[in-house]
């Protein structure tokens, strides 16, 4: 930000002189890339992820595949800027990025969502250790991060947000229609959040086309026109997602990723079978909780879904019964 904006400061600490920076840029007739206050763009510091070094026997195509970003985020409640970190594969030198609120598959509820420049659509998640062990999170080689608060953007086919719309028209399924009339459809379904969704579909109108004919039997509408028409196709939907698990777990084995149900580091060797588990589980979260689907997806992987996918609740434990001590036991004193 200093070399970008000629701002005289060698001061390290960011926080306390950044709305110095701010009046002193306004004072001289600039502005910031965000307008008033720094965006993304103007605050994001790109570090190269150490895993790609570790792993030289890797094929090229996984090389340098994460990349940590450390964005500074504004907070309205608190009224001050508090440091944030996003995990993505978004390269902010390159794209420009905006937070849209879009109707998350899973429930039809509005969730934030980043959508690049170049039509790339990112979910993004929260995660935040509570309690008093909170600790720190390291990044790179020499940053550290007080605030152990992560971001995850994820990309997403834009598709996935026409899934619940799509399976939801089960009056008009066996009669294929355009592209237009399913976008027309999905915005006017989605009236709290239509102008958000119009522009996803701007920018991702080249995928979302591509991802209809994964999900959807298609034809054309004449041999000499390219415009397509579409059906909605469980089966072909069940076919996709399994293709989407099938080359995540090949990807989580060649990647030497080790986990738990819970989080923490795992120590046993991953197995694909377990991991595989866990994909479906994870397709149940993006399938509008249809059972129908993730079984077809299931028996199309080879992986058991007879049993419950979300493990059932901890048994409340009541409270420890009152120990009464025997008559003849020395009782400690307070000092003791």
């Amino acid at each position: 930000i200093r070399k970008k904006y000629n701002i005289d400061d060698e001061r390290e600490d960011l926080l306390k002189c950044i709305d110095e920076w701010t009046v002193d840029l306004a004072a001289r007739g600039g502005k910031f890339h965000g307008g008033a206050k720094p965006d993304l763009a103007d605050v994001a510091v790109l570090h190269n992820s150490p895993l790609a070094a570790q792993k030289p026997h890797r094929p090229p195509h996984m090389v340098r595949t994460i990349e940590v970003v450390e964005l500074l985020v504004i907070m309205p409640s608190a009224q001050r800027w508090k440091c944030r970190l996003l995990f993505s594969r978004i390269d902010l030198c390159r794209e420009k990025v905006e937070v849209l609120r879009l109707p998350h598959p899973s429930d039809g509820k509005l969730a934030n969502f980043l959508l690049t420049s170049a039509g790339r659509l990112f979910e993004v998640n929260s995660f935040e250790r509570s309690g008093y062990n909170r600790g720190s999170i390291f990044v790179g080689d020499e940053t550290l991060v007080r605030d152990p608060h992560v971001l995850l953007g994820t990309e997403v086919a834009p598709v996935m947000l026409l899934l619940p719309f799509l399976a939801n028209q089960k009056g008009s399924q066996d009669r294929f229609v355009t592209f237009t009339d399913i976008i027309l459809g999905a915005s006017t379904e989605y009236s709290d959040c239509r102008e958000a969704f119009k522009h996803m579909v701007t920018l991702c109108r080249d995928g979302l086309e591509k991802q209809l004919a994964c999900v959807c039997e298609t034809k054309a509408v004449s041999k000499d026109a390219e415009e397509k028409v579409y059906r909605f196709s469980l089966e072909r939907l069940a076919a996709w997602l399994a293709v989407n698990v099938r080359k995540t777990t090949e990807q989580a084995i060649s990647s030497d990723l080790y986990f738990t149900e819970v989080g923490e580091c795992a120590t046993q060797e991953l197995r694909r079978e377990r991991l595989s588990r866990f994909m479906c589980e994870l397709c149940c979260h993006f399938a509008m909780g249809d059972a129908d689907l993730v079984a077809k997806v299931a028996r199309r992987l080879d992986v058991d879904v007879s049993q419950p996918l979300v493990p059932s609740p901890a048994k409340e434990v009541g409270p420890p019964a009152v120990e009464t001590a025997p008559v003849n036991q020395k009782r400690i004193r307070p000092s003791e």
